[in-house]
């Protein structure tokens, strides 16, 4: 059995859209346009299609499973599709095929629904049969995307800071106390004063001719092959880095740094991912991408807040 489909709009594109899903066994339950306001063009449509449902949106009355079917906006103006698509979530619409623009979807979501908007529309219905729900966001932060677990999003990177005492004391716990030490002065600082990993990649990138020494104090030591090693190794990942922030910016998306929170001040912190988010805050960015908990999602916007 093929889904229930109704298609907003009763232009030449969803008519098209219609006639081609009726050749391929989908029932295809009615139109809505707020054309069918004049019963003459209800007469003329049914002509057209026979006896399906016709008319404007705002007077429709869903049954119990209206959840499970699907509606596709066939509107030219594709700036006018999110705010319809609103609309047919408030009537219990749940699949919804649309062009996006704004920021109600995550960044993923987004990408995969134009993908599938122009699947439909060139006539590959394929990907109706596992077509998500769509989950629209009314946050300050912009969604990248989410999983049963944890929520990634575009971070000011204001907000975040580096570990505190506890944090340092767990991660570095095996460090000699040299090396320790110099760890003390980066305990619980903002995410521009984390500067050893700023000089290592300002060095790298030639914005500074300063030898990154914070850097390769905290993570080598003393011992000078160490240090060459990993310089070495820190310019072979600058390269990725800048290679796909050229031309592939998921690259970044995809691996976004992971934020944890201090347990006192509940200050968020960056656990892994420096060199991801430091390379792009040199790259220019006042945001960062990040990965959280979702339970702790309200944490994050009551620190925003303060």
């Amino acid at each position: 059995m093929k889904e229930h489909v109704y298609i907003y709009s009763f232009n030449f594109i969803g008519r098209e859209l219609c006639a081609r899903m009726i050749s391929k066994g989908y029932q295809i339950k009615g139109f809505f346009d707020l054309k069918f306001l004049d019963s003459k063009e209800v007469e003329d449509a049914k002509k057209e299609f026979g006896d399906l449902l016709f008319c404007p949106l705002n007077s429709f009355v869903p049954d119990e499973n209206i959840h499970l079917s699907i509606c596709i906006i066939c509107l030219q103006n594709g700036l006018l599709h999110e705010k319809i698509a609103v609309e047919l979530s408030k009537k219990g619409f749940k699949k919804i095929v649309f062009l996006p623009f704004s920021n109600l979807l995550s960044i993923k979501s987004q990408s995969e629904m134009r993908v599938n908007y122009n699947r439909v529309l060139n006539g590959n219905f394929d990907c109706l049969k596992t077509i998500p729900d769509v989950k629209f966001y009314n946050l300050p932060l912009r969604v990248i995307s989410e999983d049963s677990e944890t929520i990634s999003l575009w971070c000011p990177v204001k907000i975040l800071r580096t570990g505190d005492k506890e944090f340092f004391d767990n991660i570095f716990s095996k460090n000699g106390k040299q090396t320790r030490s110099l760890f003390n002065r980066y305990i619980d600082v903002e995410f521009d004063e984390y500067e050893p990993y700023f000089e290592l990649f300002n060095y790298i990138l030639k914005k500074s001719y300063k030898e990154p020494s914070n850097y390769l104090d905290l993570m080598a030591g003393q011992d000078k092959q160490q240090r060459d090693r990993l310089l070495e190794d820190r310019k072979k990942l600058v390269s990725i880095f800048e290679e796909n922030y050229l031309i592939n910016q998921l690259f970044f998306l995809d691996s976004p740094a992971k934020v944890c929170f201090q347990n006192r001040s509940k200050a968020p912190y960056i656990s892994d991912g420096w060199h991801r988010a430091v390379y792009l805050r040199i790259k220019g960015q006042n945001v960062v991408p990040i990965v959280i908990d979702k339970k702790r999602l309200n944490d994050l916007l009551i620190w925003m807040e303060k």
